[in-house]
């Protein structure tokens, strides 16, 4: 079977990195033929594709010009490719790559949709808005399934006016590191990143955007740091640096200069989890966040904002609090520290417990696999799929 992927952009981001699991694993397993196109560039994750053998095309659309051009060129790639599956990756590239499939006569076309909300005016443009309603238009009669990366984001798209007869909630899975980070991996990361060794350190990683919400982690930091000054906090992700005035001024005008580490975008985030000791998702929008997942994988108890399906990852691992409320998080992130060193080492161990029973790629990847002969077999019901689906994910729900 020949899958297409068609996704927005190529740089590291969490339906990139999904897309990148899912293909590899598959590629291990000589199942599928998996051809990738970004709307944009290939960038990093364009390069560890075709370093797989994966063949990958850039339409380098940089505006609604290029995107009309872009089609075009979309619809005759199709056309040479003849995929069974065409499979799209958030907004942009479910609503161009949709409209490409189905205008080059494939009618086996999978949605994916990667956010629980994202409101006009917090890191989201009027474009971006816009393509969200057109998709909502449109998604009774492109898509054969909406894929789901969680069961808030189906209920909200739905609200929206997203056809409910063809969701499925599909979460992320993930490749589970065979230990945690011992002493050595730990101090060796502390040394490369300027982190104290002795420190407490409580990281996030995400790019700089108004829908992380920056500000109240450092509000929430600022609460934390007067009460324990061995406490440290550590950043990592595009934007996340000395050259980003707007954060450094924050940092500086909550009396925290010296108590931040700005690490910039790693390559992989194996080092950083190996760094700290706890992590803090404090986002106000969220579909599935990866990071918290990588976290627990890496056994690092997680403290976080209940948006999207951070909580439904967490579970009893790790502590929620309601988004936009410093106080609360500092309280979390207090609570956390304040705990013996077994009892976080105990909990960091349950963390990862819970993302292998759940979350490991071979569960997740068979779940596709599930979905992908349903909707080959075009002439044929594939409620099955979503109903199993369906129930696996209310499983975890009322865990």
């Amino acid at each position: 079977m020949v899958i297409l992927h068609i996704v927005s952009n190529l740089t590291p981001g969490g339906a990139e990195l999904m897309m990148k699991r899912l293909i590899a694993r598959d590629i291990g397993g000589g199942v599928h033929t998996h051809h990738v196109v970004s709307l944009r560039e290939k960038a990093s994750v364009g390069a560890v594709l075709e370093a797989m053998g994966v063949e990958v095309v850039a339409l380098g659309v940089s505006g609604p010009l290029s995107a009309l051009a872009a089609v075009r060129r979309l619809v005759g790639h199709i056309r040479r490719l003849k995929p069974d599956i065409v499979q799209t990756w958030m907004y942009h590239a479910d609503l161009i790559g949709g409209l490409a499939a189905r205008m080059a006569g494939v009618r086996q076309v999978i949605w994916g949709v990667r956010a629980t909300y994202l409101p006009h005016g917090r890191g989201t443009s009027r474009a971006t808005t816009a393509v969200r309603s057109a998709c909502a238009l449109l998604s009774s009669r492109v898509p054969q399934r909406i894929v789901y990366v969680a069961e808030p984001a189906r209920l909200r798209h739905e609200q929206l006016g997203y056809d409910p007869r063809r969701a499925l909630v599909i979460p992320n899975g993930y490749e589970m590191p065979a230990a945690p980070a011992d002493a050595a991996a730990r101090g060796a990361a502390r040394s490369r990143f300027g982190i104290p060794q002795d420190a407490l350190v409580i990281g996030s990683a995400g790019r700089y955007n108004d829908l992380k919400d920056y500000p109240t982690f450092i509000a929430a930091a600022a609460l934390l740091a007067a009460r324990r000054p061995e406490i440290r906090f550590a950043v990592a992700g595009r934007g996340l640096d000395d050259e980003n005035r707007e954060l450094v001024a924050a940092i500086e005008a909550n009396g925290l200069s010296g108590r931040f580490h700005l690490l910039g975008e790693q390559q992989g985030l194996a080092e950083f989890l190996a760094a700290i000791d706890l992590f803090c998702l404090h986002s106000v929008s969220e579909g599935f966040p990866n990071v918290v997942a990588e976290a627990m994988a890496m056994a690092v108890p997680c403290a976080v904002t209940d948006v999207g399906a951070a909580a439904l990852i967490v579970g009893d691992t790790g502590l929620v609090v309601p988004p936009e409320r410093p106080e609360q998080l500092a309280e979390a992130l207090a609570a956390l520290v304040s705990e013996a060193s077994d009892a976080r080492r105990e909990r960091g161990r349950r963390a990862r417990e819970r993302i292998a029973a759940n979350f490991s790629m071979d569960a997740i990847g068979a779940r596709y696999e599930a979905l992908y002969a349903a909707v080959a077999r075009s002439g044929q019901d594939a409620g099955g799929a979503v109903a199993d689906a369906r129930e696996k994910q209310a499983s975890l729900l009322r865990r």
